[in-house]
């Protein structure tokens, strides 16, 4: 099924979230998987596909929020945070999943993991007040994104994400464009180098400032280190 006049009537993110997930849910198995030589969607661990019926319909939205957390009901954001996709090892291990078709980082406040991502997203907010021209008044709400809804381990297989981020492309720069945002940080530079690849520019109809920093989690670095690792791209 084509989605793409469906996608460009899309208005707000829950629209396009249900037809996300709709497409998400109706993509068959083969591409789920892969065939041949073909990389499948499914995220992978150590080389390995999970079980289908796992991620078959796992769809976890994000989009605007803020440093604590609150939902908001608006479609647009002055910065836009790039991430892979959520950690969803637990469900995957534990068969627990307190966060299915959730926004983690709206549900997830005052747990460590969060929190050390919403004090590394405030250093940003800073440097572009700083230095980038954003207003303070600016910097309150953001945008949150992860490319691939359905989750994924500790762990990226960047092939399995580049295989999801070419099937569901038209999804992820529709969300871009709702947001509309004037600035965009992808969070991990070897991330930004694997989507500025010919064949994905997913920003390239925007004319937002964009650069690259490490991702909130990195392990072995110093605040000063992130903040100073904030690196304009254009």
């Amino acid at each position: 099924m084509d989605y793409t006049k469906k996608i460009e009537a899309c208005n707000t993110l829950d629209e396009l979230f249900s037809l996300w997930k709709e497409k998400q849910s109706n993509e068959p198995k083969e591409s789920c998987y892969g065939e041949g030589n073909k990389t499948g969607t499914f995220p992978r661990k150590d080389g390995k596909t999970p079980d289908y019926d796992t991620f078959k319909d796992g769809f976890y939205p994000d989009g605007v929020t803020s440093r604590v957390g609150n939902e908001s009901s608006t479609n647009r954001c002055q910065v836009l945070f790039i991430l892979k996709e959520s950690n969803v090892t637990e469900k995957i291990t534990k068969g627990k999943d307190k966060y299915k078709d959730s926004f983690w980082f709206n549900k997830a406040v005052g747990e460590r993991a969060r929190e050390k991502y919403a004090q590394r997203f405030e250093l940003v907010l800073q440097r572009l007040i700083e230095k980038h021209g954003l207003k303070q008044e600016d910097s309150k709400l953001y945008g949150f994104m992860n490319l691939n809804k359905r989750g994924g381990y500790g762990t990226t297989d960047d092939e399995a994400l580049t295989a999801y981020v070419k099937e569901y492309s038209c999804f992820i720069k529709k969300q871009i464009s709702l947001l509309s945002p004037k600035y965009i940080v992808y969070c991990g530079k070897t991330f930004y180098e694997l989507l500025s690849k010919e064949e994905f520019k997913l920003v390239e109809d925007s004319s937002a400032e964009v650069f690259y920093t490490y991702h909130p989690s990195a392990q072995g670095i110093t605040d000063n280190d992130y903040i100073n690792g904030l690196t304009p791209i254009n």
